[in-house]
């Protein structure tokens, strides 16, 4: 029956609706996974294994694969139309659009990936070819990229470790473009002493640093990545929401071959003294903070040679009193043994304040250590995606911006040589 619906309407002559839905969509048998496995449309199996029930409960009689895989279903047969119709809608329709993206890629020293970018960019209006381009590398010292055709080549360095961020741009026949980025965690996986965490795949389990998790709040809450004002790049760990009296840790063991290091970023927004986030090595406890604390670094001696157990702990004291966001975060954890030089740290740049002069914009912050340079990027649009298409590249710390524009807005990024610090605030 369902068949006959979608032969009706949704089919390659489909007449109900005026056809407006005709041709637009695969029919897929769902009876045995063996079957999925041989259709015209490449599904993802994993889906499969729902149809042995949602989390209400209800077993689904069909499932529609949608837009960027996203899932449509119902229970019964009289809600069909109506969904394949939805899943038809939320289609785009004009100019170019993300059809996939890319996961994160983690690479050992010394190995390269080859990305066939084929099914990423999509033309709604058939207006190809499609041009790709590769708009940044953030760290082109751990991973290099070229472009050939629609194959995009990663090579990792064969000795600095290291996450970048890549950022590609699509262009159609018609001049629309839309931009995509991923990260590329290289790691040395006979010794993780020289790598970074920055939580940028949105997980605390995965390589190359795997977190483990504690915690005696109940329902469990415990640390997570999250997006909420991360140091660097676009996320950071987030301590969980915990009741007075409790607590939530994540720990990691790292082996260091030789002496080293660790350094990291930590912020907190709490009651003063109290609620506090500790941090333990092999442990010790060998800092605390409280309060409303920005983002601050701080950095230990690794002296012992062999497994070192780091802990950030969030702690709770039990008076019936919260503060601030109740919240503490940590990120970009660096670890380095004796044969890797810390990178010089660049500062963001702060302290940003502006003023008007015969129409001029003037525009001042502070100096930040280790930069050679600034980029001052602006827009007309706050919200738009980063890095903004528009920048000019400074020597000092301060520019003059000659409106051309009712509205514009700021931030600035130190730079030396390849290496760039993380956004300013923006400013207006």
């Amino acid at each position: 029956m369902l068949q006959q619906y979608w032969a009706e309407e949704f089919g390659p002559t489909g007449t109900l609706n005026g056809g407006i839905y005709a041709d637009k969509s695969y029919w897929v048998c769902t009876e045995t996974i063996d079957e999925w496995a041989t259709q015209n449309y490449p599904i993802d199996l994993t889906v499969y294994n729902k149809m042995g029930g949602f989390s209400n409960g209800y077993v689904p009689l069909f499932i529609v694969i949608g837009f960027q895989k996203k899932v449509y279903w119902a229970s019964g047969t009289s809600d069909f139309r109506a969904v394949l119709r939805q899943a038809i809608n939320d289609m785009p329709t004009s100019g170019i659009y993300l059809q996939d993206f890319i996961p994160t890629q983690k690479m050992d020293l010394g190995s390269t990936v080859v990305i066939d970018l084929d099914n990423i960019f999509k033309s709604a209006d058939g207006a190809y070819p499609i041009a790709t381009t590769i708009v940044s590398n953030s760290n082109p010292s751990s991973v290099t990229t070229t472009l050939n055709g629609n194959l995009l080549t990663l090579k990792a360095s064969t000795f600095a470790v290291g996450n970048s961020t890549i950022q590609l741009r699509g262009t159609d026949g018609n001049s629309s473009t839309i931009t995509t980025e991923f990260v590329v965690s290289v790691w040395n996986p006979n010794s993780p002493a020289g790598i970074i965490e920055n939580f940028e795949d949105g997980t605390m389990t995965t390589p190359p640093i795997t977190w483990t998790l504690t915690t005696d709040v109940k329902p469990v809450s415990n640390w997570a990545t999250s997006t909420t004002l991360p140091y660097e790049g676009t996320r950071s760990a987030q301590s969980g929401v915990i009741k007075e009296g409790c607590f939530c840790t994540m720990t990691a063991t790292v082996n260091f071959p030789t002496v080293g290091k660790v350094r990291f970023w930590v912020k907190t927004s709490t009651q003063p003294t109290y609620d506090r986030l500790e941090f333990y090595l092999n442990g010790w406890r060998m800092q605390r903070w409280s309060g409303e604390t920005p983002w601050t670094q701080v950095t230990y001696d690794i002296t012992n040679i062999g497994n070192n157990t780091i802990e950030f702990t969030y702690l709770k004291y039990d008076d019936g009193i919260s503060g601030g966001s109740d919240k503490v975060w940590v990120d970009y954890v660096e670890f380095f043994n004796q044969s890797v030089s810390l990178p010089p740290q660049l500062d963001v740049p702060a302290n940003i304040t502006t003023s008007v002069v015969s129409s001029n914009v003037y525009i001042n912050w502070d100096n930040s250590a280790n930069a050679t340079g600034y980029k001052v990027y602006s827009s007309p649009n706050p919200y738009a995606v980063k890095p903004w298409s528009t920048f000019v590249n400074v020597t000092a710390s301060e520019y003059t911006y000659t409106p051309t524009a009712t509205k514009m807005f700021f931030y600035i990024v130190a730079t030396n040589g390849t290496k760039e610090s993380s956004n300013s605030i923006i400013v207006k």
